[in-house]
Order: C-alpha cells, then sequence, then structure tokens
C-alpha cells in the first residue's frame, strides 16, 4: 500500500500545475444599454499573462449598473465578496487575487466616445478569449446623427479574433429608422504562450520550472501551446533554448513500454491493494489506458499508464 501511494504521488507531483495570479482593473467602463450585468470576468486586468481557464468568471456575476449610474468597491468588500465566491466555486482555489484599494465601475448611459467603444469591443473579444489581451488603436467612430443620440446602442463585433484592421457594426435597438454605422480601428490579439525559460534537452519532460507565460501576438504563434494541460506528461522531440516558444510540434508522448513487454500491474480495490506482473498488449503511454494480459490468469485488463511505467488498475 506504501508503494502504491508513493507511486500515485510520484505522478501528481510530476504534472504542470501553477499557482495563478491574477489582477483586478481600477476603473470599468459600460454604455450602450440601460443596464449591464458586471461579471467577474469584467473586473479582470488582462496585463499578467495566464494559461489556465477562466470560463468559469464570466459565469459569476459581481454587481448590476444601470444607466449613467458610478459604483464604488472598496478592498474590503471584494475581499468579502471574493470570499463568497470561492467557498461556491472551488475551481478558484488556486487563484491568487490582487485587489486594489477601490474599483470604480460607472455607465456613460447612451453617449458614444472613443473609450467606451473600446471598452465594449474588448469584451466581447475577451468572451472568445478570456485569457487574451487586446492592443487596441486608431478607433474612427462614425458621426452620430440626432434621431440616434439618446438611443440605446450595442455593438456586434466580427466572429474572428482581430488580427489588424477590424470593423465592427453599431446597432441602434430602439431607432424608428435603423442605421447602419460602424467603428473602425486597428487591434491585434495576443495570447498567453508557453515559453522555454531554461535550456531543455531533447526527450526531457517539461516541468512547470522550465516553463514561462509570455503574451505573443496569434498572427505569429501558429501552433504555440496556449493551454498549459497540453504539457501534461508530454517530452521534448528537439533541443529547445532559453526563451522558445512552446509548439505542439515540439512535443511527443513517451512511449514507456512497447507491446509484449513485462509491466508490473498495480490493483486498486479500496481497502486492498495487489501487485503483479502482466505482459503488455498494447503501447504504453502516461496516462493512457491500456491493455494488459495477466501471466497466471491469462486475463485481459484495461488500465492506466503511471509515470513510473506500472499499471494502475481500478
Amino acid at each position: 500500500m506504501i508503494k502504491l501511494l508513493s507511486i500515485i504521488f510520484i505522478l501528481f507531483s510530476s504534472s504542470i500545475s501553477f499557482s495563478q495570479n491574477v489582477n483586478f482593473n481600477k476603473n470599468i467602463v459600460y454604455g450602450g444599454q440601460g443596464e449591464h450585468i458586471v461579471t467577474l470576468l469584467d473586473l479582470i486586468d488582462n496585463t499578467r499573462p495566464l494559461l489556465i481557464s477562466l470560463d468559469i468568471f464570466d459565469k459569476i456575476i459581481f454587481t448590476k449598473i444601470k444607466k449613467n449610474e458610478n459604483i464604488s468597491f472598496s478592498r474590503q468588500e471584494i475581499v468579502e465578496k471574493l470570499k463568497e465566491i470561492k467557498k461556491e466555486y472551488k475551481e478558484l482555489s488556486n487563484i491568487n487575487f490582487t485587489v486594489p484599494q477601490l474599483i470604480e465601475v460607472s455607465h456613460t448611459g447612451y453617449s458614444l466616445n472613443t473609450r467606451v467603444a473600446i471598452e465594449t469591443l474588448k469584451r466581447s473579444w475577451k468572451k472568445k478569449c478570456i485569457t487574451c489581451k487586446f492592443i487596441v488603436g486608431s478607433v474612427i467612430l462614425p458621426e452620430i446623427t440626432s434621431e440616434h443620440k439618446n438611443n440605446s446602442w450595442y455593438i456586434k463585433p466580427s466572429s474572428s479574433l482581430p488580427k489588424g484592421s477590424f470593423s465592427a457594426q453599431i446597432i441602434f435597438s430602439n431607432s424608428k429608422s435603423p442605421a447602419t454605422l460602424w467603428v473602425h480601428g486597428q487591434s491585434h490579439t495576443h495570447k498567453p504562450t508557453a515559453v522555454v525559460n531554461r535550456n531543455i534537452g531533447k526527450g526531457e519532460f517539461i516541468s512547470a520550472e522550465q516553463v514561462g507565460i509570455q503574451y505573443k501576438n496569434i498572427e505569429k504563434i501558429s501552433g504555440a501551446i496556449t493551454d498549459i494541460s497540453d504539457l501534461e506528461n508530454k517530452i521534448t522531440n528537439k533541443y529547445l533554448m532559453a526563451g522558445d516558444v512552446i509548439k505542439r510540434a515540439n512535443l511527443s508522448e513517451k512511449v514507456i513500454f512497447n507491446r509484449g513487454e513485462l509491466v508490473k500491474l498495480i490493483f486498486d480495490e479500496g481497502d486492498l491493494q495487489v501487485a503483479t506482473t502482466a505482459i503488455a498488449d498494447s503501447i504504453g503511454k502516461i496516462g493512457h489506458s491500456v491493455w494488459v494480459k495477466n501471466i497466471k490468469s491469462k486475463k485481459r485488463i484495461s488500465g492506466t499508464v503511471l509515470k513510473t511505467g506500472e499499471v494502475l488498475v481500478k
């Protein structure tokens, strides 16, 4: 039993995991609609790259704000709110929030200016790529006639992430005479990307200590690793130097054993753990399910390959 626990400990302690630090925005601006729902995602400042999924952040409602309203939250209020959120969402246990002294959320009403247009676009793009950062510039707004100035509006962005020039339609939903107006500009999408922070030899497993995270323009990182889970149990198939972007083409799954080889079989039946020897009936790769044949019973059994080479059967 002690040996089995040691094997399982080695398996999990060697996996790649990060305790992520998340910054909060100090100022959040809304506009266009009568009321906005402010989610936890809206409060996140994407100046610090994250290689984790934050999909859940968009589901957590932090507050609501109405037209022309301004709301302020002190650090103490935010911390108390986060405590409640973490109790409900255990997935956030590895997230360390950096909370400012004050967060201000404001609603500019129906007026359309450059700042509120940019923030509205960023929020819509962030729903497509939660961990991305968007560099926006050269924004040109249309001339708004008096007929539309006091009407609610929303911006309909393109279905793809921006890669240079963009155009997004502005829709005045309550206008008697619908107008087709557009906002134009330049924007580039930058994704958190795994980079090597020290040299890694060919055939080595990648550990958390060897990986750094940097924002990279998606136009220049085709095939790059942007999800840390993609590095799990992978080895390099080439020599990587410090600063190199880690691409999927640079990684392979290590074959621990081949078909026909002897392997150690560990049975985990709750209170009973039994070790025996079996013959591999398929190629063994870490984390994969494999078939083995028990030498004594000749029975074919399915199990999971551990990093130590044993096959765990539950």
